[in-house]
């Protein structure tokens, strides 16, 4: 009876571990990507791209002049031993117009 428990509370451990390792996705990137594509065309602008970061809670992170591009992170995305955040880049053409988004989930350390 005792091999037996220890096995259950063996694979208890390893699950645990593994579970934390991969993290629990509490917003996944591909559902941000498609809320992006549904609510911003290629008419869009800086302005849409802020009120748009605005609702969907997306702190935003600055803007880069020489690519053109505004950035923002949804933070707490999962949960485990690295703290996920999702970073979107919105790039615009001259115009000033939308030209391409990207939509990744990157990870730190908890220590970080």
């Amino acid at each position: 009876m005792k091999s037996r428990r220890m096995i259950l509370f063996s694979i208890a451990v390893l699950m645990f571990v593994a579970i934390m390792l991969n993290g629990i996705h509490l917003i996944r990137p591909s559902t941000v990507d498609s809320e992006v594509t549904r609510e911003l065309d290629s008419n869009s602008n800086e302005s849409d791209v802020r009120a748009f970061m605005a609702r969907h809670k997306m702190r935003y992170v600055g803007y880069s002049s020489t690519a053109e591009c505004s950035y923002g992170r949804i933070y707490g995305s999962s949960i485990g031993f690295m703290k996920g955040y999702i970073l979107a880049e919105f790039c615009f053409a001259p115009s000033g117009k939308l030209s391409s988004h990207t939509v990744t989930e990157r990870y730190q350390f908890f220590w970080e």
